[in-house]
């Protein structure tokens, strides 16, 4: 599960990181095949006491550019808005939208991880 944001995480951003870590913790035993990962868009450096409450999240830092060109983001949103699922191969999967309900978010990741043979 992947959020796509600045280094200076916005509260949405935070939300965002709560919630992706609640969803894997709500997948039970499959939580070991889900990483979380915060994509930043940015040359800051995260916050410490940010990254001391996500315990294992990867933080990876890309272009602003090369991040819209592979999340597609909606006329009406930007690429932060949204909780991006990837598959270990890096295949796009889904796009949650920033009002998701988590029940249904892990519903849709379990049903993914299912019907994955990877990862």
């Amino acid at each position: 599960m992947l959020v796509a944001a600045p280094s200076a995480c916005s509260e949405s951003c935070r939300e965002q990181l709560v919630q992706i870590r609640q969803i894997r913790l709500m997948t039970g035993k499959e939580r070991t095949r889900i990483e979380r990962v915060w994509l930043l868009t940015d040359e800051g450096r995260p916050d410490p006491e940010l990254l001391a409450q996500h315990e294992g999240l990867l933080v990876i830092r890309a272009s602003a550019s090369d991040v819209g060109q592979h999340l597609p983001a909606t006329e009406t949103t930007s690429v932060a808005d949204h909780i991006w699922l990837v598959d270990p191969l890096g295949h796009l999967m889904m796009r949650f939208p920033p009002d998701a309900d988590p029940s249904r978010v892990k519903k849709d990741v379990a049903k993914v991880l299912r019907a994955s043979q990877v990862g």
